[in-house]
């Protein structure tokens, strides 16, 4: 499970990063709907796709990660074999938390680096 303290502050700052960033967006569009000239820089796609590369990111890797730990296993999946795919000892619930706090981090990683350049 990822949890320690610097990845937890880097999520925090994320996690705000990312609700700063939804809010300043929907006031952007709240205007441009409005009829106001200020909104019409509203940019959703690539803002989306930012935020998505993290999550991807992260993903990827704790498939990778579970999948060399074994609690995955591709080949079962491949031939259609369900039951032995996934071991029991494989927790969803870790896996999603880990996803979740990981791609936050990530963010607020890349929050930090665009403040300091």
């Amino acid at each position: 499970m990822i949890f320690n303290m610097p990845i937890t502050v880097l999520s925090i700052l994320g996690g705000f990063y990312a609700l700063s960033a939804i809010a300043v967006l929907s006031y952007k569009y709240a205007l441009y709907s409005a009829g106001s000239s200020n909104g019409a820089a509203v940019a959703i796609i690539p803002v989306a796709v930012s935020f998505l590369v993290p999550v991807l990111i992260v993903t990827a890797y704790l498939v990778i990660r579970s999948t060399l730990d074994g609690q995955v296993s591709f080949s079962h999946l491949a031939r259609g074999d369900l039951d032995h795919a996934i071991r029991p000892d494989f927790d969803p619930v870790t896996f999603v938390y880990d996803a979740a706090v990981g791609s936050t981090a990530l963010l607020g990683i890349g929050w930090i680096v665009s403040v300091v350049l």
